[in-house]
């Protein structure tokens, strides 16, 4: 068992008597989110894919090193929650992570993120005056012009020219993204209330179309997180014609066309999705990082839904049906590890997790000693320990604030997070968190007073049901001497979804009044608090109203020193976590996975949404004997290095005959908040008061 790593080193500096709870997901190969058995990370998709034999660089807030492609050709093949399609396929109005990852293939958006960690992003469609990829331009502090890339084209395929004739190949324009934004915000949409990023794009003042290939955007305020909104997740550019003008929604398998860098080839629920390299995709010949020119170097990617079977995982990844695989029990990834020689382990904090949504606007919760009862009574700890048991030596799980703890640039510190009552573990301080949720239950009036607590589980993964629901009851019942009810969505999220939008809309939802579940992970501050905590934001169930917030939160917005609006984000985290508490977050997962080495530019991801970086992904097919992809690779005479030693590195061909394109200028990234140094990751994952408790 290989011991000397990261997450050991962390675990062995005593900075308190606290201890690191153990317990997280599974990272699944290929993972966005919902990874093997939860919401874990994973490649591409959103977390693992990273350091050679049990070395983690990207859980100490680095990246495997990105090569130049050596083969082009091969399907990757997986396990992840992608076909997990129970919500919209419309990319604006879907909020479920597997959806917007299919998506997240066939779309294109402005731009897109090179690294969610350090929020590092670069171009996608937009490009400079000469058509190559630049970011927008900023006129000033309100004004943006985004210039389209000329060879920016959508999807065609002989399915999609009998489908959507007018669409096929035709040019992506300035009007797609006006469009893709303006119906987010229209206020006579009947998809309205669906348009959960509204609240990005209601920072625009007005849009002009200069000509096809040019948008001049200006907003109402300074705005710090306008680039990052250009980049989100779901800040998709969809062609206008293949919206249904009287639902206003594009809900069809046939409408998933985009300009992105794979095409939809076959989605079947809960079994299997396959996408297949765009040939005429904008983003081709680019060569960013010198990783080469010709993407996607994939013919195809390959997703099936993972089996609950560790043991069916196992055979699948060393038999190489599979190109990696994470484990519902970490033992098991570990112990495969050291069977199988030369496979890679990935390790990432993932940024969705376990929460719970409250509807404070009705009772029992719009009494806040109920609310702050229920905070305190639940103990994160053993709930973390209940529904993830972790590898001895390997720690799983940290607890999370208002920002999940993967998010460091805006997170509350751990140390600091251990001060907060319903995250304190030592003896004392758990009896003393104890012992006030208790006397806040009873002068709410307690059990006869407060009336029967009803909470909504969700079945996916089915350790909520099947461990995580006991426990919160028992805890309920012992803790306050409340009445718990308790209810569970057999469908995994549709249910929590419909529920809590009829209750964004004023509609009738007393089946979501207390919902556990798993919840999106984010990337900009705005994201985590401005849409879920202010009046009126696109997530805002609660419905939470509070003036002191709404104020911080405009106030952050408008803030462009780092360090400013990260002071800001915790002023609000604080009132939310201490005072308010319309909801709870419990903890998130360190996500790990396996992955053969043939496996080249794997990169790592927190949360669903990345899947557009399997354009760089490469398969070496040369070590691939016996594998399920056969057929003969197309090798690669350029690569990246230097001819004669002494001489400058470049693109060079061993056989003097051919002749290698010039080393390209490096390709532009942009990093929110410029001015700042980069966050320090490992010293902060390090920090965590929880040290102790996994030894």
């Amino acid at each position: 068992m290989r011991e000397d790593n990261y997450w050991t080193r962390l675990r062995r500096q005593k900075l308190s008597r606290r201890r690191l709870l153990a317990g997280a997901v599974a990272a699944g190969a290929g993972a966005a989110g919902l990874a093997a058995v939860g919401c874990g990370g994973g490649e591409e998709g959103g977390g693992g894919g990273g350091a050679v034999s049990g070395t983690p660089t990207a859980a100490a807030g680095g990246q495997p090193e990105l090569t130049t492609v050596g083969v082009r050709g091969g399907t990757y093949r997986g396990f992840n929650y992608d076909s997990l399609v129970l919500d919209t396929r419309d990319p604006h109005q879907t909020r479920l992570g597997p959806m917007y990852n299919i998506q997240s293939y066939i779309f294109s958006k402005v731009l897109n993120y090179f690294d969610e960690i350090q929020q590092i992003i670069w171009p996608d469609l937009s490009s400079d005056a000469d058509g190559k990829p630049a970011m927008p331009e900023q006129v000033d502090e309100l004004t943006y012009v985004i210039r389209v890339r000329p060879d920016a084209r959508f999807q065609d395929t002989s399915k999609i020219r009998q489908d959507w004739p007018e669409t096929a190949g035709r040019p992506v324009t300035a009007e797609d993204i006006k469009f893709s934004i303006e119906r987010q915000v229209n206020p006579n949409s009947p998809k309205r209330a669906l348009y959960y990023r509204r609240y990005q794009w209601e920072t625009v003042d007005k849009m002009e179309v200069v000509d096809d290939h040019t948008l001049r955007i200006t907003t109402k305020k300074p705005c710090s997180p306008f680039i990052h909104f250009l980049a989100d997740r779901n800040s998709f550019i969809i062609p206008q014609e293949l919206v249904d003008p009287s639902t206003d929604d594009m809900n069809a398998d046939n409408k998933m066309v985009g300009s992105g860098p794979f095409i939809l080839d076959d989605l079947q629920a809960l079994r299997i999705l396959r996408v297949v390299r765009n040939p005429n995709w904008h983003g081709a010949n680019d060569n960013p990082e010198n990783m080469g020119t010709g993407r996607p170097f994939l013919d195809a990617v390959e997703i099936s839904y993972p089996p609950e079977s560790d043991s069916v995982q196992e055979t699948a990844f060393k038999t190489k049906q599979v190109d990696a695989v994470g484990f519902t029990d970490q033992g098991n990834l570990y112990r495969v590890m050291d069977e199988v020689p030369g496979v890679e382990l990935a390790e990432i904090g993932t940024s969705g997790g376990l929460a719970s949504a409250l509807l404070i606007d009705r009772p029992p919760f719009n009494d806040v000693r109920v609310r702050k009862a229920v905070n305190q009574a639940q103990d994160r700890h053993a709930l973390g320990e209940q529904m993830y048991p972790a590898a001895a030596g390997h720690p799983r799980v940290l607890l999370s604030g208002s920002v999940c703890w993967p998010i460091t640039r805006w997170a509350i510190p751990q140390d600091k997070l251990a001060t907060y009552p319903g995250y304190r573990f030592g003896t004392a301080e758990r009896e003393a968190d104890i012992k006030d949720a208790r006397q806040l239950f009873e002068a709410a009036g307690g059990r006869d007073g407060v009336g029967p607590i009803r909470i909504l589980f969700s079945t996916i993964p089915p350790t909520i049901s099947q461990k995580v629901l006991p426990q919160v009851v028992r805890e309920l019942e012992q803790n306050l001497g409340a009445q718990v009810e308790t209810d569970v969505d057999q469908t995994g999220y549709t249910e929590i979804i419909a529920c809590l939008s009829r209750a964004m809309a004023g509609a009738p939802s007393e089946g979501c009044v207390f919902t556990w579940s798993f919840d999106n992970g984010f990337t900009d501050l705005d994201d985590w608090l401005y849409s879920y905590f202010h009046t009126g934001g696109g997530l805002n169930s609660y419905p939470l109203s509070d003036p002191q917030v709404d104020q911080w939160l405009d106030q952050q917005r408008e803030e462009f020193d780092y360090e400013k609006r990260r002071d800001i984000g915790l002023q609000i985290q604080d009132r939310l976590q201490t005072e308010l508490i319309p909801g709870m977050r419990y903890f998130n997962d360190i996500g790990r996975s396996l992955r053969r080495p043939y496996v080249k530019n794997a990169r790592n991801w927190p949360w669903f949404g990345p899947a557009y970086w399997f354009a760089n992904v490469w398969l070496d097919n040369t070590s691939r004997v016996g594998l399920h992809n056969t057929g003969a690779p197309e090798p690669i005479v350029c690569v990246w290095g230097s001819r004669q030693p002494g001489a400058p590195n470049g693109l060079f061909s061993p056989n003097p005959r051919i002749l290698c394109p010039p080393d390209p200028p490096r390709y532009p990234r942009w990093r929110s908040d410029t001015a700042q140094k980069p966050h320090p990751l490992p010293n902060e994952w390090r920090g965590s008061p929880y040290i102790e408790r996994a030894r």
